[in-house]
């Protein structure tokens, strides 16, 4: 059976873990273990990755479908690579190095004392939370909080034609008129 992780590589990593001394090696059988687990789960994250690819109707997997896949099974994100949507080329995340295919991230170096000397940032308001009812039984309160209802009532006399809006007044006379005639003449 062939892992896509040599059990060559898998020592190494457990070497430079310290996992792996040469008082007490890594046996063949226990890196083949290890590397057809890798391979397993390597599967599992990228499929769930290729479900997100594929609901975000893309054909290109960024590292937020992974992230977003680490996420799904409880594990930790990749950190320090945006996604494929954020950046533009391989240059704009990583340096060329000269008239070379390496890449490699640039470490920018701070001034430790001017870092000290600049002033500290404003302080965030403290956070709070109320809660607040809207509605209760379908009736809102009238309280600060809710927007105020404003109900202008012009009709003194209690007219009809001002509580109604012009289209329903319309209909209403008509279907009054069409009673009032049908009525009339049965009597």
């Amino acid at each position: 059976m062939s892992n896509l992780f040599l059990t060559a590589s898998i020592r190494a990593i457990a070497e430079a873990e310290k996992i792996s001394t040469e008082e007490f090696p890594i046996s063949d059988e226990v890196a083949q273990d290890v590397s057809a687990d890798l391979e397993y789960r390597m599967r599992e994250i990228i499929q769930e990755a290729k479900k997100f690819t594929r609901h975000g109707k893309r054909r290109q997997m960024t590292t937020d479908d992974v992230n977003n896949a680490l996420k799904v099974r409880n594990m930790e994100p990749i950190y320090g690579y945006p996604s494929g949507q954020n950046i533009k080329s391989v240059e704009s995340l990583f340096k060329r190095a000269a008239n070379s295919d390496v890449f490699y991230v640039q470490k920018n170096v701070q001034d430790f004392k001017s870092a000290l000397r600049s002033p500290l940032p404003a302080i965030p308001p403290e956070i709070s939370f109320m809660n607040h009812w809207l509605a209760i039984e379908g009736v809102q309160p009238s309280i600060s909080q809710n927007p105020q209802t404003v109900i202008q009532s012009t009709h003194s006399e209690g007219r009809l034609d001002d509580i109604m809006s012009a289209t329903l007044l319309l209909y209403h006379t008509f279907i009054f008129k069409k009673s009032c005639c049908t009525l009339s003449s049965y009597t």
